[in-house]
């Protein structure tokens, strides 16, 4: 016979394996990707917005600013009104070239509010989502046929129930494949509807205020979400399970993410290009 001693450590191995597979899957699917899409919108940001400053002064930033800067600091709006924080003053377009800033949000909380505090954490990455959402409505403005092809698609892969890289693969190259055969370079409507990519993500990364208000939100959602691993565990389940739930939802935002990285990469790249030519020509 076992003794209960070493049943009880096998059990509480099988637990922490568990809760070690649940973390890894939840820090890989959800934390990772939104991480890598932040990164990546903000280094686009910093690389275009840099070279137009410098060669055509601080004003350039206002080519694409006047349509990111309202959408993001709207998301940030929209966001304390979902955690109840009191706004006290509302830019959405201001330009300040002696404080480096396009628009502003004021807002402030209760402390001691478990809710208010972790809505912090959303406040700040609010852009990201508000940015996805207005990419969904432009997108489905001007392109409608690609829209329902990811519709389709994540639909169809919900219908699975079973989250894998395949299932976000094949979303997102049907909904561009679909994108590539609809749209007509000659077509000023596909011009409009890059420039719009191009406003809506090089203003769509939570901006280093937004990080750093964010942090105690953070942390507080942080020991949440530990704790929840653990209950879970403990009970023999994996806070994993509830992926499928939510999967049409996630892959419709990682596929208009994906969308919007890779035509802001491209026009970033053009960007550089032309900034690059341009430098040369001046040099000569």
């Amino acid at each position: 016979m076992t003794p209960p001693i070493l049943l009880l450590a096998d059990l509480f191995s099988e637990r922490l394996l568990l809760f070690a597979q649940s973390l890894g899957a939840q820090l890989l699917w959800v934390f990772a990707p939104l991480g890598a899409f932040a990164l990546l919108f903000h280094g686009i940001e910093v690389l275009v917005q840099r070279r137009l400053i410098q060669r055509f002064g601080w004003n350039a930033a206002l080519w694409t600013g006047w349509i990111g800067t309202p959408i993001h600091e709207a998301s940030h709006v929209v966001a304390c009104w979902l955690f109840a924080h009191e706004i006290e003053s509302v830019a959405l377009f201001a330009p300040d070239i002696n404080e480096g800033r396009l628009g502003y949000v004021r807002h402030t909380y209760h402390r001691g509010s478990w809710w208010q505090e972790a809505g912090n954490f959303f406040i700040g990455i609010a852009p990201l989502f508000g940015g996805a959402t207005v990419l969904l409505l432009v997108t489905w403005a001007m392109y409608p046929q690609v829209v329902e092809t990811l519709f389709a698609n994540a639909s169809s892969q919900a219908s699975s129930l079973s989250l894998e890289w395949e299932g976000v693969r094949t979303a997102a190259t049907a909904t561009w494949n679909s994108f590539l055969t609809t749209f007509q370079p000659t077509s000023p409507k596909f011009w409009l509807y890059l420039y719009l990519v191009l406003c809506i993500t090089l203003h769509a990364a939570p901006s280093r205020s937004d990080y750093h208000g964010g942090l105690r939100g953070g942390a507080i959602l942080l020991g949440l979400w530990l704790s929840l691993n653990v209950v879970h565990a403990a009970f023999g389940i994996s806070l994993s399970d509830w992926f499928p739930i939510f999967e049409p939802l996630w892959l419709l935002l990682i596929t208009l993410l994906s969308l919007a990285a890779v035509v802001a990469t491209i026009v970033a790249g053009a960007v550089y290009l032309a900034t690059f030519v341009w430098d040369q020509l001046r040099r000569a």
